[in-house]
């Protein structure tokens, strides 16, 4: 009789992780400590040679990287043990590596660790993981998942996204005189805001499923197909938003329209089949994805490109090139997954860091009465998507608790709503302590995700008949284990 496979240790494996990212972070603060002393020397005289730094630019970024990663996958570690998405900790890093924690209780080691160049630096690097992570979450938008029960899944989206969208822009009217950017019109403001309010993280509610065995079962493709559907839309009107504008360029808002319906023919209609027939012809060739990987990357960077020079913005450029890329194969799955571990683990940290530093949660506001409309945003962000999502499943055949778990799914903002909320701080729609709401609504919407489906109890036995009838539901696969979904925690 053979031997029970022995249990992973995912416990101990957590806690070693812990230690070493807690010895790492203990490292670069020390050393970062380092770099505050002799701040306070009097100055060399006229003339002098200045003293030399204790680390220069190069070493300082490097420096900060250290602390970055140690601290965000910290964080998404011991969230993991919680029962949370890893992604909750790493936005919280984000959070507490900026002015708010970091920088009010050790100013002279945060301006340090973190000069004007090292910012820089981390900016930039963070605009090529967001780019990058756009394009995966284009690559693994299945868009053949939308065929079944699709009055259900046009149900659901759009009132998934018509329902905060509207509230949003009744909210943006209280918001817009202290928190809009200086100079915008409530034209770009409010459909902005309702916009941050509406999307949903498409990839963080496949994994909470993928961990719960259902990803791959009519509800769970329900949900994932309505939360694309709803993405796709809510980025294409986010494109029309900032053209009409007109706060990314100086050329008119319909010429923008126009260029971009341009290049959305272009890459539908031309490079969609021209990746087709060359994945197609490399896959026939040994170690096919060392000659694809530069493509794809190419292939991104340069659609990205397209959309920034054009006046939108370049996440929806690398966005379209990933619905475009070939799926379902040997190649792309390799592809995919190369890309994505390093993305997940290096770029998007990264990001979360960059969108920290201008996280001001002080700066909204030290009174109960700054933050009366703040709280009135975010749960009302949450009734919203709960309900407008909820009730739409419900009627269209829905059992109860399935319903519910549609709304609680779909209430998930996740990483797009920091993209969101980053993209109109960028543009100058919203001013940063607009940025901190929006960015501490993604993160509690987020974070309640998964208590709240735990009060629906766990998922039945007979997927889509949970709580009432759901109707019939199309065949779908086997849910399939983890380790072999494609899909990041974000």
């Amino acid at each position: 009789m053979d031997e029970p496979a022995p249990r992973p240790r995912t416990r101990r494996t957590g806690l070693s992780y812990l230690v070493i990212a807690s010895a790492a972070m203990a490292l670069a603060l020390g050393v970062a400590a380092l770099l505050t002393l002799g701040t306070d020397d009097p100055a060399p005289a006229v003339g002098a040679a200045p003293s030399p730094a204790v680390l220069d630019t190069t070493a300082r970024f490097l420096l900060a990287l250290v602390l970055v990663l140690a601290l965000s996958h910290g964080l998404g570690a011991l969230l993991r043990r919680l029962g949370q998405p890893a992604v909750v900790g790493e936005m919280a890093a984000g959070i507490a590596l900026g002015p708010t924690i970091f920088g009010a209780l050790l100013p002279g080691v945060w301006h340090g660790l973190f000069p004007a160049a090292v910012l820089g630096g981390i900016d930039l690097a963070a605009q090529l993981g967001l780019v990058v992570f756009m394009f995966l979450v284009g690559w693994e938008l299945d868009l053949s998942t939308l065929r079944p029960r699709g009055h259900t899944i046009t149900a659901v989206s759009f009132a998934s996204l018509a329902a905060p969208f509207v509230a949003g822009l009744a909210l943006a009217l209280w918001f817009f005189p202290g928190f809009a950017g200086t100079g915008v019109s409530f034209r770009a403001f409010g459909p902005f805001v309702g916009l941050a309010l509406a999307v949903t993280a498409l990839p963080v509610l496949a994994r909470i499923l993928e961990e719960r065995g259902r990803l791959r079962t009519p509800i769970g493709a329900l949900i994932v197909a309505s939360a694309a559907v709803e993405d796709v839309a809510a980025w294409a009107m986010l494109a029309v938003t900032l053209a009409l504008a007109g706060l990314t360029t100086a050329l008119p808002g319909g010429v923008v329209l126009a260029l971009t319906a341009a290049f959305v023919v272009l890459m539908l209609g031309a490079a969609r089949p021209g990746l087709h027939r060359l994945v197609h012809t490399l896959e026939r060739r040994e170690n096919a994805e060392f000659a694809l990987l530069p493509l794809v990357l190419v292939g991104a960077l340069a659609a990205a490109t397209a959309t920034q020079a054009i006046g939108i913005h370049a996440i929806l450029g690398a966005f379209l090139f990933g619905v475009i890329m070939p799926r379902h194969t040997r190649t792309s799955e390799t592809l995919a997954t190369r890309i994505r571990s390093f993305t997940m683990a290096a770029l998007l940290p990264l990001f979360f860091a960059a969108a920290g530093m201008h996280v001001s949660i002080g700066g909204v506001g030290s009174t109960a009465a700054a933050w009366v409309a703040p709280l009135a945003l975010v749960v009302t962000a949450m009734l919203t998507k709960l309900l407008g999502a909820g009730i739409a499943a419900r009627a269209t055949g829905l059992g109860r608790r399935d319903a519910y778990r549609v709304g609680v799914l779909m209430n998930c903002r996740g990483l797009t709503g920091i993209v969101i909320a980053d993209v109109g701080l960028q543009r100058g729609v919203i001013d940063e302590r607009m940025f901190t709401v929006l960015v501490l609504t993604a993160l509690v919407t987020t974070a309640v995700t998964v208590p709240l489906l735990a009060l629906a109890g766990p998922f039945g036995s007979r997927p889509g008949r949970s709580g009432g009838a759901a109707g019939p539901v199309p065949a779908v696969p086997e849910p399939v284990p983890a380790r072999t979904v494609a899909t990041s925690e974000r």
